[in-house]
């Protein structure tokens, strides 16, 4: 899930996505996403409160729910960096990821409002003004030394405008 030291913020809600279908797949359907969540939120005896947890009670709730390697889940997904995206939860909930040469109207229309250039699957780098504000490790972008905040000025020897 991790590729960068912020990517988990972009990525959690596929994170979520991944707990809710395994769970779905183990229970063959007869338990889900909100089983934990119900777990999790009881008691509810008072109005709203800080509930503070550990990652060890979010393993033990999950495993609650559906027995699994919670544990090692989180490991790989949350506190390590993997060089791809997670795509097995979007397989498990009916879904299929195709690339295109033609970016889609969602990237089209994000690009436009952020004013930022997406090279993401092609090249590995997302780009503003000029200045890279992402590297996907493992990319072509990588491989040239590329990083978060250099500048692009040429390629190839043509002005990057």
């Amino acid at each position: 899930m991790r590729r960068s030291a912020g990517d988990f913020y972009v990525e959690g809600e596929l994170l979520w996505l991944d707990v809710d279908t395994i769970i779905r797949e183990k229970t063959h359907g007869k338990k889900s996403l909100d089983n934990f969540l119900h777990l999790y939120s009881l008691p509810k005896l008072t109005g709203p409160i800080t509930k503070p947890y550990t990652r060890a009670d979010i393993e033990h709730l999950l495993y609650e729910v559906c027995p699994y390697d919670w544990h090692a889940f989180f490991q790989r997904h949350v506190y390590e960096v993997a060089k791809l995206p997670p795509t097995g939860e979007l397989k498990r909930s009916g879904w299929r990821l195709v690339y295109t040469a033609k970016p889609n109207r969602f990237m089209t229309a994000a690009e436009a409002m952020f004013h930022v250039s997406s090279q993401w699957v092609t090249y590995g780098f997302n780009i503003k003004a000029g200045t890279l504000s992402d590297v996907r490790e493992g990319s072509p972008a990588w491989h040239a030394g590329m990083a978060p905040g250099m500048k692009l000025v040429a390629v190839d020897g043509q002005s990057y405008t």
